[in-house]
């Protein structure tokens, strides 16, 4: 961990972990995993070298373990089978109990390094009942080096922010991070004045706003005529919830986030590199903050929204499909009021086709999708009023967006209008709760492409 940005043959392991984007499937069996020789280092170090370094010498002396387990209780042939089963009913409750009180307790009291120091000092209590066993003659110089390695390696691990910057390709000083048993949360700050929003390890978002997470939340508040109660699933940097409160008719604004620590890493962020628009995110009475499951908030919840925007992970991450289904946008359909919008990022086409296949009317841009109930009018007169009015050109100047400059692209484009005439038929390869293709990484069919009818 100290020696990985320093070690010539972890170079390309130091540069990975200090990149925005992660590794796709392209980069294992596509072409381009064949043009490059440091690709394929980079997965071998990444898929074979490292695993069988951080889990390989564990797992070998765990199934080790089990074989000495046998020989110390087996003293009785005529109890061997009974024994048998009750050392594996022991390990099987171990292991339960282990993983229950590592993801519910200790990750929420001590984090990652404290557990790790925690489970090496746990060894000391296996080796003294070792010593137990012993002759009381044994070497006292050797039971005073057994225990002297073990707090020596406990000394020598890293402090939480050591051990996540290092695994962020960066030095101490330049991250913030907090966890718990709901994640990671860790923000990044460059040479220039950016941060990186990392959360679990994966780059999410970029900070000061400005940029299409903004657009995702400030296009359809601007569609809709009167946006009164919006909700927004997945903080991330919050740019989209900040993109989506740019009007005086918002009153609320529910933030759902499954990663508990965000909002205070994005807290601590601001006062020690202030950003305008994380400011004023951070200073909106109108915003209620939630740290829960996005899906299961509005399923359970009795609120209806004007608008449910979903913009928290990517495609292939694990969970999306929660978020990509069709199954997920008929939920967001039966929360939202009369003319209310579903909005979604579009990474893929097949979530394009699963949210039309959801809604009879959707608006369709290059990586955004709106879909409703009703028919969307994109009246570009309406949205520039709007965009004109004062509370909306004051929230967005305030908070360092050009407004005019980051929508000229999607008020100039023409997006496909699908209504319900429509044949949805064709949709054939869309993602659904138990089988979410893109989470899954299935290569797209050929289906038809989605466009307006004529």
């Amino acid at each position: 961990m100290a020696t990985v940005d320093r070690m010539g043959w972890t170079r390309l392991v130091w540069e990975y972990l200090g990149q925005y984007e992660t590794l796709s499937k392209s980069d294992i069996v596509g072409p381009s995993a064949v043009r490059s020789s440091e690709r394929l280092q980079l997965l071998v170090l990444l898929y074979v070298f490292v695993p069988a370094w951080l889990m390989g010498v564990p797992t070998v002396l765990m199934g080790i373990s089990f074989a000495f387990l046998q020989r110390a209780v087996q003293t009785d042939l005529d109890a061997l089978g009974r024994r048998v089963g009750w050392l594996q009913t022991a390990n099987i409750v171990g292991s339960m109990i282990g993983a229950m009180l590592t993801g519910l307790v200790l990750l929420d009291w001590l984090g990652s390094a404290g557990t790790l120091r925690l489970l090496v000092c746990c060894g000391a209590v296996f080796l003294a009942l070792y010593f137990q066993t012993r002759p009381r003659n044994t070497d006292v110089w050797r039971r005073a080096s057994a225990f002297g390695a073990i707090g020596l390696l406990v000394l020598l691990m890293p402090s939480a922010q050591t051990m996540w910057a290092r695994l962020h390709a960066a030095g101490t000083e330049a991250v913030v991070q907090r966890e718990d048993g709901s994640g990671l949360s860790l923000l990044k700050q460059t040479g220039g004045d950016h941060t990186i929003v990392y959360v679990n390890g994966i780059g999410q978002s970029v900070l000061p706003y400005g940029g299409l997470h903004t657009v995702l939340g400030a296009l359809p508040a601007l569609l809709h005529p009167a946006p009164a109660a919006v909700a927004v699933i997945g903080l991330g940097s919050g740019d989209t919830t900040f993109g989506i409160g740019g009007r005086a008719e918002t009153k609320t604004i529910d933030s759902i986030e499954i990663v508990a620590p965000q909002l205070e890493t994005l807290a601590r962020m601001d006062a020690h590199r202030p950003y305008a628009g994380l400011r004023m995110l951070l200073d909106d009475h109108r915003i209620r903050h939630w740290f829960t499951d996005g899906r299961a908030f509005i399923r359970k919840g009795q609120r209806r929204y004007d608008i449910i925007e979903a913009d928290a992970l990517r495609p292939t991450s694990a969970y999306a499909g929660n978020l990509y289904s069709v199954e997920y946008f008929e939920l967001v359909r039966d929360h939202l009021n009369p003319g209310g919008l579903a909005v979604t990022w579009a990474p893929t086409p097949r979530v394009v086709n699963s949210i039309v296949t959801a809604f009879p009317h959707a608006l369709l841009f290059d990586d955004l999708a709106i879909g409703s109930s009703t028919p969307i009018v994109f009246d570009r007169t309406a949205i520039r009023e709007r965009m004109a009015s004062a509370f909306t050109r004051d929230y967005y100047t305030r908070g360092g967006v050009d407004l005019e400059l980051l929508l000229r692209p999607f008020l100039a484009a023409e997006p496909r209008v699908i209504s319900p005439a429509h044949d949805r038929r064709m949709l054939t390869d869309v993602n659904r709760d138990l089988f979410p293709k893109d989470e899954f990484a299935v290569p797209q069919t050929a289906d038809p492409p989605i466009s307006s009818p004529p």
